[in-house]
């Protein structure tokens, strides 16, 4: 009657079921019956040896041990005809289930039928000599549990006296709460609560997210009291126990919000603890972001500007704030504030919560920062080849909310941009643009009344060229013949306006060639010009050809000099390169990377100085040959040299590499010896310099891939 009463192993045994009737519909059901009781004991033979990939000839021992009456129904299918007509696939030398989840539904089936199933679970499924659940065992006894929820109990109670031992996991609680909830009695749901949340706020361990979210469905509100206490308590043995213990509860309780368990007044009860925790002045930082994320669930925008003083926060809390304005109310006066805030410092979710601004006085509100907040201005456009055309979102917003008000900030923000030093950010901006288009959409002479704007200013007029992209995506045909007339009264006007055109041109406007061969008639002069030197430049070296020459320039393998962009230059245009690079130059400028870089170059003698610092980046110091020589390894990769001779130096590399450079380490050297890292952990053992805390995730990355 209601699809949320349907359990997993209700859906799998409809699934299994149906499949096979796909696979054969002339199979009558004892048939299909005697197969499935195949597949369950193949399934549970996999399980205990906890593999989801058998070879043909186990398969066949297998089949060699079933009993009697299945072979009977075997022999009268082929090999061939069994994978067929089965949910079996065929790998060539191996066969494995069609899904890993039917494997474990199957496994669960075939224990229900053995006579004590308690006995055949901790038999099965636990390591006799740590006393855990083997963890590849969690899902199948979820759907087992799903069959028979009787055996809950002993599971229960198993785990109740291993407390002190390590079957007490995230794996363990994982699997108690993805119990299906509405199987189970009361006084089970609340004993698998406190089991859980115990374990957690007694070791001390931050709560997993998903867990969280599960254990909020084993929640009884007769447990409500015993997460008061905790935050009742007055006195924690450190911090790290206040942390944790009311962080935990934090997330949990943002779950409860959620499920809805709380009358009005026990709402308001939580609201007022989190935003205590919220705004919270400590260094540890997740419980406020816990606190923050959890008061955004009751959508209650009267708490914004109460939890508004955790913008004081590190970076990570700034950004869960963010997130919170953005899910609360976006158009909220204090959200709009943060979102500006949040894009000086170039946080994504500022960006973002930007895009959900959508009423009429709030769209007011944000173009009045783009006027009045040139910080903001300046970090929103710099950003923007982030976004690309996610900021289409906004225009779509002013343009819902449209009136004279909203028109008139549009066009002191377009005259503010041009006049001041963002001029030249505003000229690629496909977000300004947008806006010149909005404007002309609602006025198709506008682009004469920002003409009129450029001669009533005198910073426009200096500014003016940077208005020529604004003007060639507003230029019809009709208007040419006045838009060249009023902007050649401006110096260097006429040269302005085929600039523009020669932009229409050039665009990807249908009506491009129209627009330009108007402007023909009406600056005849500049048009001559120009399409003459087109002409001369026809017989000039390809676009490609220039960038090989360009180069060649750049270094001499005789003299043994080389321009430091070299290596990078060819990284940026190989595709080109390569189709004209000669052999001989090929192999000067190979030797250029061995002989003259890698040959006299040791990043594992070099230092480095951390000059400054900000929450999101650091500036150094370093040897000038630093970035060439990660260039380089970037080269041999792309080249695929063979640098075994210089191993140990491309090692040392990895404290200053990045990404791209670490991948290409990766890849040259595929494993390392014990010498060959002795200089490379130097730099994290005496720690001489700054270098050791330029990039520690280099190492890390480094310790996993090797």
């Amino acid at each position: 009657n209601d699809i949320r009463d349907i359990t997993r192993a209700e859906l799998f045994e409809y699934f299994i079921y149906h499949k096979l009737e796909i696979e054969d519909n002339r199979l009558d059901k004892y048939k299909r019956d005697l197969i499935k009781r195949v597949l369950e004991k193949l399934a549970l033979i996999m399980e205990i040896y906890q593999t989801n990939i058998i070879t043909k000839d186990e398969l066949m021992t297998f089949f060699d041990e079933l009993d009697s009456n299945l072979i009977s129904l075997l022999q009268q299918f082929s090999l061939e005809m069994f994978y067929d007509k089965s949910l079996i696939k065929d790998n060539g030398d191996t066969v494995e289930f069609d899904n890993t989840e039917f494997q474990e539904y199957l496994a669960a089936k075939e224990i229900t039928r053995f006579g004590n199933i308690e006995q055949t679970i901790f038999e099965l499924s636990v390591d006799s000599e740590l006393r855990e659940i083997f963890p590849s065992w969690f899902n199948t006894l979820t759907f087992l549990l799903e069959l028979d929820i009787s055996i809950l109990k002993p599971i229960l109670n198993f785990g109740s006296h291993n407390k002190e031992q390590y079957i007490q996991d995230e794996g363990y609680h994982r699997f108690l709460t993805r119990i299906n909830v509405q199987k189970l009695k009361k006084e089970d749901r609340i004993k698998i609560f406190e089991e859980v949340l115990d374990y957690y706020q007694n070791i001390l361990h931050w709560i997993e997210w998903d867990i969280a979210r599960n254990l909020s469905y084993y929640f009884d509100i007769s447990l409500e009291e015993k997460l008061q206490k905790y935050f009742n308590k007055r006195k924690f043995m450190s911090d790290d126990e206040k942390f944790v213990q009311l962080g935990n509860l934090s997330k949990i309780i943002g779950f409860l919000f959620d499920n809805k368990v709380f009358s009005e007044s026990q709402k308001s009860y939580w609201k007022k603890k989190l935003i205590k925790l919220a705004i919270d002045r400590n260094d540890n930082g997740v419980l406020q972001r816990y606190a923050i994320s959890s008061l955004g669930k009751l959508k209650d925008d009267s708490i914004i500007n109460k939890v508004s003083s955790s913008w004081e926060g590190d970076t990570l809390v700034k950004d869960v704030f963010l997130r919170f304005c953005t899910s609360v109310n976006p158009n909220h006066k204090t959200s709009i504030k943060y979102f500006v805030e949040g894009t000086k410092i170039q946080s994504i979710y500022a960006r973002l919560g930007i895009y959900g601004v959508s009423k009429k006085d709030s769209i007011k509100r944000l173009l009045q920062y783009f006027i009045d907040d040139e910080l903001f201005a300046y970090a929103f456009l710099d950003n923007e080849s982030v976004f690309k055309n996610r900021d289409d979102e906004i225009i779509k917003n002013i343009k819902g909310v449209w009136d004279n008000g909203i028109k008139a900030k549009l066009e002191i923000l377009l005259q503010k941009i041009f006049e001041s030093k963002l001029n030249y950010e505003a000229e690629s901006s496909r977000f300004i643009k947008s806006i010149a288009l909005l404007l002309k959409e609602n006025n198709k002479q506008y682009i004469f009344k920002l003409l009129k704007q450029v001669s009533m200013s005198d910073k426009l007029k200096d500014n003016i060229f940077s208005l020529k992209s604004i003007y060639a995506s507003m230029l019809e045909a009709d208007q040419v013949k006045d838009f060249v007339k009023k902007i050649s009264q401006f110096k260097n006007g006429e040269r302005m306006a085929f600039w523009i055109l020669q932009d229409i041109k050039f665009s990807k406007r249908k009506d491009r060639e129209s627009i330009y061969n108007e402007g023909r008639k009406y600056i005849p002069e500049q048009y001559a010009v120009t399409e003459k030197y087109w002409e001369e430049q026809k017989n000039k070296p390809s676009e490609e050809l220039q960038l090989y020459n360009e180069f060649i320039k750049k270094f001499n393998l005789k003299a043994k000099e080389f321009r430091s962009d070299v290596f990078n230059y060819y990284l940026s245009n190989s595709d080109v390169i390569d189709k004209h690079l000669l052999t001989s130059e090929k192999e000067d400028f190979i030797r250029l990377i061995t002989n003259i870089v890698f040959d006299k170059f040791n990043p594992g003698n070099q230092k480095l100085t951390i000059d400054g610092q900000t929450d999101r980046d650091k500036t150094h110091s370093t040897h000038e040959w630093i970035p060439i020589f990660g260039d380089c390894i970037k080269v041999a990769q792309k080249l695929q040299l063979n640098v075994s001779k210089y191993r140990k130096k491309i090692i040392n590399y990895i404290p200053f590499s990045y990404y791209e450079h670490l991948e290409a380490i990766f890849e040259l050297v595929q494993n390392i010896l014990p010498h060959e890292i002795e200089e490379l952990l130097c730099v994290y053992k005496k720690k001489t310099s700054d270098l050791w805390k330029l990039m520690p995730n280099s190492l890390i990355k480094a310790v996993r891939n090797y």
